[in-house]
């Protein structure tokens, strides 16, 4: 590349915070290239394709928008299509997620401007047009980091959850992000200094180049090697959840939170991960417990109850593994063993560092066998499900 690209530098949630900024600015331009710009933004972020410049006075964006950094929230605007106007709030992460119930707090907010009297003739005073209507609004999660699975599930819950407070989740990921700024490219030196950025980051995050490598030698460790080792430990054709960030991992046994919801359910997980293994990092398979207590968020009382649970239950697993160790061959492996710890989505029992000749394969097989059925005796066999 002869120019330099300024996102090799500007790679934080501040960075991204300015870029959406950028994108909707572009609509208050009088440059028609500009303006188009802003309005494929507003397009992809309202989800409707049929908005077109010829309809220049039924689309506006506030003249004050975009806001950064608006009463903590990363960006908001408002935007008009005809007499409806749309509250936007923008959350926009890299890779860290939701804190502290943000959604919530900020939607109640937007709610609370929407419902109140004094606010009418602010709303009114933010266009050409008089006497709109409130519409929806649009809570955007933008990420361009990995989303997880149990961020996935939360984001479900989210979307659900909004609906009571007048509200909708526009989720934006980045390979959403990446395809429209495909469309974009060739307009500006940022737009495609943007999009090479994005692109790199998202071919990074292939299956193919999921991990660095497996060993000091820097061998590759491809998704067909993961889904390899699960096959062996479950003798099935299992497959594995796999995480741009080098990781897979497969549920095993699932306890289930009986009379309350599902996704408050205890998973018992094998996890292949890079560890620190003396002066090296190699791949580890690592035994977890998770549950993520998030889903409780606003109710600390019922929350504060399932960490306890997990917690029990944890102890349980440690005291099974610890029976198992004793029973089975372990001599030609070296386990670790986790210290118990007070994560409030996961617990890590024990890890075992991956061998060339079988070992890890052949214990894991023996292990899972003998926890299910002692986990099923410790605790009852209506509740815990092999999976």
């Amino acid at each position: 590349m002869n120019r330099p690209n300024i996102f090799k530098y500007a790679q934080t949630e501040l960075s991204q915070d300015a870029m959406i900024c950028w994108l909707l600015e572009c609509y208050h331009s009088e440059d028609k290239t500009y303006r188009r710009i802003g309005l494929d933004f507003i397009k992809f972020i309202l989800e409707d394709n049929t908005l077109t410049l010829r309809d220049d006075d039924d689309v506006e964006l506030e003249k004050e928008s975009p806001h950064r950094q608006y009463y903590h929230m990363d960006v908001y605007a408002n935007i008009r299509v005809n007499k409806k106007v749309y509250p936007i709030i923008f959350e926009d992460k890299t890779n860290t997620y939701l804190h502290g119930s943000q959604h919530e707090r900020y939607v109640r907010m937007v709610k609370d401007w929407k419902t109140n009297e004094k606010w009418e003739d602010w709303r009114n005073g933010l266009f050409t047009e008089k006497d709109l209507e409130w519409k929806k609004t649009i809570f955007v999660f933008f990420k361009t980091g990995y989303i997880f699975n149990w961020q996935r599930k939360e984001l479900e819950q989210i979307s659900k959850t909004l609906k009571n407070d007048d509200a909708v989740l526009r989720q934006i990921e980045l390979k959403d992000i990446e395809k429209f700024m495909q469309g974009q490219r060739d307009k500006d030196n940022l737009l495609s200094d943007y999009y090479e950025y994005l692109k790199e980051k998202l071919d990074t995050s292939r299956k193919e180049r999921l991990v660095s490598e497996i060993n000091k030698t820097g061998k590759p460790m491809p998704e067909s090697m993961f889904d390899n080792i699960f096959c062996k430990i479950f003798d099935t054709a299992k497959k594995f959840d796999h995480s741009y960030q080098g990781w897979a991992a497969a549920n095993f046994v699932k306890i289930a939170d009986k009379g309350r919801k599902s996704e408050n359910n205890i998973y018992y997980v094998l996890r292949i991960d890079k560890r620190k293994n003396g002066d090296s990092r190699d791949y580890a398979v690592i035994m977890q417990q998770c549950r993520n207590e998030n889903y409780t968020s606003g109710n600390e009382e019922e929350r504060e109850k399932l960490i306890n649970e997990r917690r029990k239950n944890a102890a349980y697993a440690r005291e099974i593994c610890q029976d198992i160790f004793k029973e089975l061959n372990i001599e030609n492996i070296e386990i670790e063993v986790n210290d118990a710890d007070a994560m409030p989505e996961q617990n890590n029992i024990f890890k075992v560092f991956l061998d060339d000749d079988g070992n890890v394969i052949d214990f894991f097989r023996d292990f899972i066998r003998k926890f299910v059925d002692k986990f099923t005796d410790k605790i009852g066999g209506t509740i815990c499900e092999k999976l």
